[in-house]
């Protein structure tokens, strides 16, 4: 009838995580108050993807607190590929706790996870460093057969070494060129390449 409902359920301990509307077949809107740890605990533990979204949406604003890092950190290694996704997409590294350790740990998944939109995002995510030791990572990821992953490597590259990136460019056929348009438009323009405004 449109109105508001409250409930009250009394419990012995405090547990470690309330799930309203677990299941998602309820049609409402809810309110729900968390802290931190009930959010950290959300993502580590609920079975719906859509929950654990929501949880690491809300602990990735906190990542300046180690716990709540740590746990974007672990959202990596999520079953679900698009929470692996949205973690790496999420990820802060400015600045961060044990920073190499966590740039090793995105460097395998760009290698070796077994969703190549996983690995783009993880050579995105390694591209915004723009860190000439991660070359190697992206040279071995023009051979992808993911226009996706040779798209954000092409961008990636370009940041550390712009006349090996455009000179890759120029060498992949225009059937893929025009599947990575995006990222090589942005290239091209910012190069004021003459050469490719046909391509643009």
């Amino acid at each position: 009838d449109g109105r508001d409902t409250s409930f009250k359920f009394v419990y012995n301990e405090t547990p470690d995580l309330v799930q309203v509307n677990a299941d998602g077949v309820l049609l409402a809107d809810f309110i729900e108050i968390k802290v931190l740890s009930d959010h950290i605990f959300q993502l580590k533990n609920a079975d719906n993807y859509a929950h654990r979204r929501k949880a690491l949406l809300e602990v990735a604003k906190k990542q300046e607190e180690k716990l709540a890092f740590n746990a974007v950190v672990n959202a990596m290694s999520d079953e679900s590929y698009e929470i692996r996704i949205l973690a790496l997409e999420k990820i802060d590294l400015i600045n961060k706790f044990s920073k190499k350790n966590i740039i090793q740990k995105i460097m395998k998944i760009a290698n070796t996870d077994e969703k190549t939109l996983v690995q783009a995002a993880a050579i995105e995510t390694l591209g915004k460093l723009t860190d000439p030791e991660l070359k190697p990572i992206f040279e071995k990821a023009f051979d992808s057969k993911s226009y996706s992953v040779v798209g954000k490597a092409l961008v990636g590259m370009y940041y550390i070494d712009k006349t090996y990136a455009i000179k890759k460019s120029k060498e992949l056929p225009i059937e893929v060129k025009n599947i990575i348009a995006t990222p090589l438009t942005r290239i091209y323009i910012e190069e004021k390449d003459d050469s490719e405004m046909a391509f643009i």
